[in-house]
C-alpha cells in the first residue's frame, strides 16, 4: 500500500523547497524535537557555482550530524553516486576541521517509504 495517499506534504520545510522524503524526515526530527537546518549551502551561495548542498545539520547537543536523503532518481546512476561520494569527501574533509561533526550520513530512499519508517530511522540514527 502506497502510504504517501495517507500523507499531506507541503513541498517546504524552513521556506525552502522539500520532497516527500525529506518532509518525512523533518518531521521525524520534529517529533524527537531536534534542531536542524535545511539545505544548507557549503563554499559558495546558493545555487553557485561550487556550491555543496547538505541535505541536514542536526544537532544532538554538541555534536552535528551531517545527513543527506537520497531519492530513488536523483541518486540512482553510477554517475550521481560517485559525485555524491565526491561532495560528501569534499564535505566531510571541511566538517572534520570544525570539530563536533560526524562524517555524512546517507539515507536511501528505500528506507524512508512511511513515516512511521522515517520515525524509525531517526530514533536509530541518534
Amino acid at each position: 500500500r502506497d502510504t504517501t495517499e495517507d500523507e499531506q506534504f507541503t513541498g517546504i520545510i524552513q521556506g525552502l523547497p522539500a520532497s516527500d522524503l525529506e518532509e518525512r524526515v523533518a518531521r521525524a526530527l520534529n517529533k524527537r524535537n531536534l534542531g536542524y537546518t535545511f539545505r544548507e549551502a557549503f563554499f559558495a551561495g546558493r545555487g553557485q557555482a561550487g556550491e555543496v548542498e547538505l541535505d541536514f545539520m542536526i544537532y544532538n547537543g554538541p555534536l552535528s550530524i551531517p545527513v543527506q536523503v537520497d531519492g530513488e532518481f536523483a541518486h540512482a546512476s553510477q554517475q550521481q553516486k560517485n559525485h555524491d561520494a565526491q561532495q560528501d569527501a569534499i564535505l566531510n574533509s571541511y566538517l572534520a576541521k570544525q570539530g563536533g561533526t560526524l562524517p555524512v550520513l546517507r539515507i536511501p530512499a528505500w528506507k524512508l517509504p512511511s513515516q512511521a519508517e522515517a520515525d524509525s530511522v531517526i530514533r536509530e540514527l541518534i
